[in-house]
């Protein structure tokens, strides 16, 4: 064998060694990379798992916290049952205790804030016009000053004030439509009061007095409804009854 011969096979045995090392390397590629993914895969789901178990525990506590909080009224309460001596085992008290006590404690809670609110007066609210002035022409024509909330105005017969026609004028009264064509009087220089009633509470904490109207509201109390007489207030899920003092 020449030298060209021999440098021939050893050319083709590098070629053979490689192709067989490249085999081993894609076969050893293909086994290992699923073998990978399969560990991984399980390694995540084992994680899940874990994650859920744990989602689960807090989500058990949560509720856990919230049922021993409908337990309490209040937050003192809670302030007091988390004070208590852990080594003493906690007793719930019956419903019917439970129920009796906590409306004893509505009681107890409303009734001092309905002393602290007195009703001072009830009175019908002005209408936001009023006469304040006549003139006369000399060809008759008549014209009326007219004060419609603070500001002046001079109208004639048939004239538009703010959806207000004048229907009549003379010295002493001046008569007036609005949109629902109802007439109302003014007297002249007068106010003249409305069908809405106001109030005048006084806040017995402060001593401030409050002029309010129904729907309106004073601290924690809402005003459902004002008769000449009276005030019915609600706070606390309960209705209060405010009378006169006559």
């Amino acid at each position: 064998m020449n030298d060209k011969g021999f440098v021939k096979n050893i050319d083709k045995g590098i070629f053979w060694f490689m192709c067989g090392a490249l085999i081993l390397t894609l076969f050893a590629t293909a086994v290992t990379v699923p073998m990978k993914y399969q560990k991984i895969k399980q390694e995540n789901e084992s994680r899940m798992i874990t994650y859920n178990d744990e989602l689960k525990g807090i989500d058990l506590d949560a509720q856990k916290a919230i049922a021993d909080l409908k337990k309490y009224r209040n937050a003192d309460e809670v302030a007091d049952s988390l004070k208590r001596d852990p080594f003493v085992k906690f007793v719930k008290p019956d419903s019917a205790t439970d129920a009796q006590a906590e409306s004893s404690a509505t009681q107890q809670q409303a009734e001092p804030e309905t002393a602290s609110v007195e009703l001072l007066s009830v009175k019908y609210i002005p209408m936001p016009i009023i006469y304040k002035g006549f003139i006369s022409m000399p060809d008759g024509t008549v014209t009326a000053q007219i004060n419609f909330k603070n500001a002046t105005r001079f109208a004639k017969i048939n004239d538009d004030i703010n959806g207000w026609r004048v229907v009549s004028i003379n010295k002493k009264y001046l008569i007036m439509m609005d949109r629902s064509k109802r007439e109302v009087i003014f007297e002249y220089n007068r106010e003249t009061p409305s069908e809405e009633l106001s109030a005048t509470l006084k806040d017995l904490r402060n001593g401030s007095a409050v002029v309010v109207k129904k729907g309106q509201q004073l601290n924690e109390f809402f005003v459902t409804d004002i008769t000449e007489d009276s005030v019915t207030l609600s706070a606390f899920g309960s209705t209060f009854n405010l009378r006169l003092n006559k």
